[in-house]
């Protein structure tokens, strides 16, 4: 099991590679209004890809920070999730380290009340988002879908200049989404764990006939 202060090292990291996500795929979106002359010009086709990847960027970060709303307060160990938060940035003051806008934003999220089972709900939300944003941002996918849409002569028409990529940190984003649950899993919020609630999800599943679930699948990984 994971201890308050390594589960606390990984979610500042997954929350910065789910922000740069967030950041990568407006940007990618804007790129493509301020410098291709069709969007410049002429009012944009919101049927572009972009705006679904912009918003699958969006969906990430705000599944995964409602997540770690309702983690905030768990106990692990002697300490809170929260405290352990505020350790870290003690810990860059004194140190005299320069600002880390990534951690002061996670740190103003405020905790909330919720069930585990709520909390698995939104790590597979975000962890399944950050899965299509990293579909949905591959050459080949762009390239099928602006090639669908406007035909395959002008699909590079459709497109922002310089290109901005996104698929590395988005599968840097899923590992770290996935990586927080399995250190998370063996806490909660009371006498239940996240783990329990995992199983309990895929059982249902299998019991309903949809099969497994492969997100689960992973989270329980051992």
């Amino acid at each position: 099991m994971a201890t308050a202060a390594k589960t606390t090292k990984q979610i500042i990291q997954a929350y910065k590679a789910v922000r740069q996500v967030e950041a990568l795929t407006q940007a990618k979106l804007d790129a493509l209004l301020e410098t291709n002359t069709l969007y410049k010009l002429f009012e944009p086709d919101t049927r572009h890809p972009y705006y679904v990847l912009a918003d699958a960027g969006k969906n990430t970060l705000a599944a995964f920070e409602s997540a770690i709303a309702g983690v905030l307060d768990w106990k692990i160990g002697s300490s809170t999730i929260g405290e352990e938060l505020d350790k870290v940035k003690a810990r860059q003051i004194v140190n005299e380290e320069a600002e880390d806008a990534d951690l002061d934003a996670l740190r103003l999220i405020q905790p909330v009340a919720m069930t585990e089972e709520q909390v698995a709900d939104k790590l597979i939300t975000a962890y399944y988002a950050a899965c299509s944003v990293w579909i949905k941002a591959k050459d080949s996918v762009v390239n099928a879908e602006l090639s669908d849409l406007f035909g395959k002569k002008n699909a590079e028409r459709h497109k922002e200049t310089p290109a901005v990529k996104l698929t590395k940190e988005a599968n840097a984003a899923i590992r770290n989404i996935m990586k927080s649950t399995q250190q998370m899993r063996d806490y909660g919020n009371g006498t239940n764990t996240l783990r329990r609630e995992l199983e309990k999800k895929q059982v249902m599943r299998g019991l309903s006939g949809q099969g497994i679930d492969a997100a689960i699948k992973l989270m329980l990984k051992p």
